[in-house]
């Protein structure tokens, strides 16, 4: 039995099943929106929310796709308990890591305070913390003439005192 307070049509088998579960066939879509502005629905292969300004595209396992157009331009994967990737006209730019965070090609720090921007490098690992013990190190890399990445200077940071002053 299916139990409305409003109108609803139907020009194709909408069936409810002992659970109570709609059940709509594939490629079947579900409209929401006075202009159908939202749409859900099966393709037989994939799981599909689709907006007319701003379509997404969700995958049954436990990764996440938002993409462009049903896959034709890669925006954003979210993996389970793994990495997040964000992309830039379908390449990868950001990716967050065990290690960290990666970032494909140029990173800007823009500011408005005074003082300009501000990087901070902070080692937080205090158990290895012994004086004049290196701390952190900012490499300058870059490809060679025999495309072999380079690393052409280094600073190093070594820690003089590290008691609390106690």
């Amino acid at each position: 039995d299916v139990t409305t307070l409003g109108t609803v049509e139907a020009s194709k088998a909408v069936t409810a099943d002992s659970n109570g579960d709609v059940k709509f066939s594939d490629d079947d879509i579900l409209r929401f929106g006075t202009g159908s502005d939202l749409r859900i629905f099966h393709d037989g292969s994939n799981n599909i929310f689709r907006g007319d300004s701003n379509p997404m595209f969700f995958q049954t396992d436990d990764t996440i796709h938002i993409t462009k157009n049903l896959n034709s331009e890669k925006m954003a994967k979210f993996i389970g308990d793994g990495a997040v990737e964000l992309y830039h006209n379908n390449v990868k730019k950001v990716e967050t890591t065990s290690d960290g965070v990666t970032v494909t090609g140029d990173a800007t720090i823009t500011s408005t305070a005074d003082g300009g921007p501000i990087l901070n490098l902070i080692s937080n690992d205090h158990s290895d913390a012994t004086d004049f013990a290196t701390e952190a190190k900012l490499s300058f890399k870059a490809d060679n003439d025999a495309n072999q990445e380079t690393e052409f200077t280094k600073i190093t940071l070594m820690t003089d005192d590290v008691s609390d002053g106690s």
